[in-house]
């Protein structure tokens, strides 16, 4: 969840009150980090950052200050005008990092590789769980594959098993 507070306005610190008030009644709560739901007393935890907009306003930096006193703790907070494209790169970095994916990319033998259309997997995902995004038979008939990136020298020769990174080039050989 990326929560949105008006930083140009003195009622910044409501604005967050009233969101997190209204959340709460329909038992959901806004967290830092990944918790687990309670199924048992019907919560769920919603990992979640404050992004405070329209900084290149008088007074954002005095809201901003109290907003981190108050909330700095509890959430990840980042400071942006929209208006003036101001940290609007950190923010589109923070989300990515937040969402925690990898972007892998294909190749083919004897061709460069496909930059346009990558494999999108969770940090941590393997070899097998790439080539299961393909097509399940895919994996299944799987030998190898030669990846360019993580792998400790390019093109080289791994099993199913290898752990993936952010913009790895992958060649599968069936």
């Amino acid at each position: 969840v990326i929560l949105v507070v008006d930083l140009g306005s003195e009622e910044v610190l409501n604005q967050i009150d009233v969101i997190l008030k209204r959340l709460e009644q329909s038992k959901v709560k806004l967290t830092a980090k990944e918790e687990e739901n309670d199924e048992l007393n019907a919560h769920f935890y919603k990992k979640t950052m404050i992004v405070g907009n329209k900084n290149d306003i008088p007074d954002a930096e005095k809201h901003l200050k109290v907003l981190k006193d108050l909330h700095g703790d509890n959430f990840p907070l980042l400071s942006i005008s929209a208006k003036e494209r101001e940290g609007l790169q950190e923010l589109k970095r923070k989300i990515y990092e937040e969402l925690a994916i990898i972007r892998v990319y294909t190749k083919e033998s004897g061709k460069s590789a496909d930059m346009d259309d990558p494999i999108v997997l969770k940090k941590g995902s393997r070899l097998i769980d790439a080539a299961r995004v393909i097509h399940k038979d895919f994996a299944f008939k799987l030998k190898y594959a030669k990846v360019w990136g993580s792998s400790k020298f390019d093109g080289q020769k791994v099993d199913r098993n290898h752990l993936l990174e952010d913009s790895d080039v992958v060649e599968f050989h069936l």
